[in-house]
């Protein structure tokens, strides 16, 4: 059975500062399945605008604001056993298989299963006409149960000497624009009081939009768009700063190395 994909994430976030009960102790492993309209021309001609892409792309990145819709929305479904709060994006990838056809509605097929002794690991394929156009992964960090977890320091590194492939600067602003863009009004991303509030000393920007500025980059290096692209995020990048793309795909920021990508 399927039901209709949220039009906007803004509500499921706000029903993850809801009480909720935990009926579970287990993932619920049925694949979930929802339909969705047809993307809208407009919003995707703002998204490639804000983020670097040429005009009339469909970046693979893209297509991560309606899993991210899809999963909140499974996520809070009664018996999911774990606090969304807190929840942390660990990776994410992405395949295309097919071309997409704007205009046509399609389908979100999520399974999810555990990944090591922590982890979440979402899979999810898009289709049109009954055709896997896409297909994804997410991999999330559920909050820690009971007592909080000293943070682990993580060791020094030893910064790449040769010039980055590309560079851009991260304003104060850039998670609140973002947001908005993309409907990720998570707290931690849209302000410093409201990032304090969560426990982080200053906003950072969305793990997303760091992929999304990748994609924008590394399309125009290599002359074509990627069909294969995941990432691992490593540390978040603070707000407001700036981040690099060095030859070896991995991103740098002030404080370090942030995350790491593979493309193809």
């Amino acid at each position: 059975m399927s039901t209709a994909l949220p039009r906007s994430p803004l509500w499921l976030l706000a029903r993850c500062l809801l009480p909720r009960r935990q009926a579970r102790s287990a993932l619920d492993p049925a694949t979930a399945i929802w339909q969705a309209s047809a993307l809208q021309p407009e919003h995707l001609s703002r998204y490639c605008e804000q983020l670097g892409f040429a005009a009339g792309a469909l970046p693979l990145s893209y297509h991560y604001l309606a899993l991210q819709r899809a999963q909140l929305d499974w996520m809070l479904r009664p018996g999911f056993p774990h606090r969304l709060l807190g929840m942390v994006h660990l990776a994410q990838s992405f395949e295309r298989l097919a071309a997409w056809e704007m205009g046509v509605g399609f389908e979100l097929q999520l399974r999810a299963e555990p990944e090591g002794k922590r982890n979440l690991l979402l899979h999810t394929v898009l289709l049109q006409g009954g055709v896997v156009k896409l297909r994804a992964s997410s991999l999330y960090r559920p909050p820690w149960k009971g007592a909080k977890r000293p943070m682990r320091e993580r060791p020094s590194e030893t910064r790449p000497t040769a010039l980055p492939l590309a560079q851009w600067a991260l304003p104060a602003a850039a998670g609140r624009a973002y947001a908005w863009l993309s409907g990720d009004a998570n707290p931690i991303h849209l302000g410093r009081f409201s990032a304090r509030a969560f426990g982080l000393p200053s906003p950072i920007i969305h793990g997303m939009h760091t992929l999304a500025r990748c994609e924008a980059e590394l399309t125009r290096l290599l002359g074509q768009a990627p069909q294969r692209l995941s990432i691992q995020f490593l540390r978040p990048l603070a707000l407001p700063g700036w981040a690099q793309l060095h030859p070896s795909y991995e991103v740098w920021g002030p404080a370090g190395r942030c995350a790491c990508l593979q493309v193809a």
